[in-house]
């Protein structure tokens, strides 16, 4: 969402982002949304659509787990050359793929 911010997205498009296929994204972002990370608004074209959007709070946290995140990552990975990191980025797509539709940006 952080990419996509100050733009809203619709819910079906951060469920099909998500590497693990919970049918039920509403619960989480209930949790989200209950800790002021992000909010939710109906578009009044199509009441059943719910967009969401990163708040400011959401957007801190974000910004307190990258460096975290990044020592994590190296730590994982730090051993790896940049030639094998895209190999194994493309493997863990390939394996992805029977689990992702056609249009998804994820492929």
């Amino acid at each position: 969402m952080r990419a996509e911010q100050p733009r809203a997205v619709p819910t079906l498009t951060l469920a099909a982002r998500l590497v693990s296929r919970a049918p039920d994204i509403t619960r989480m972002l209930d949790k989200l949304a209950a800790r002021g990370l992000v909010e939710r608004q109906r578009t009044e074209s199509d009441r059943r659509a719910v967009l969401v959007t990163i708040t400011a709070a959401g957007l801190e946290l974000l910004r307190q787990l990258r460096e975290p995140l990044r020592r994590c990552h190296l730590r994982q990975l730090g051993h790896m050359a940049p030639d094998e990191l895209h190999e194994l980025t493309r493997l863990l797509r390939k394996a992805g793929q029977p689990h992702e539709p056609e249009d998804s940006p994820w492929r």
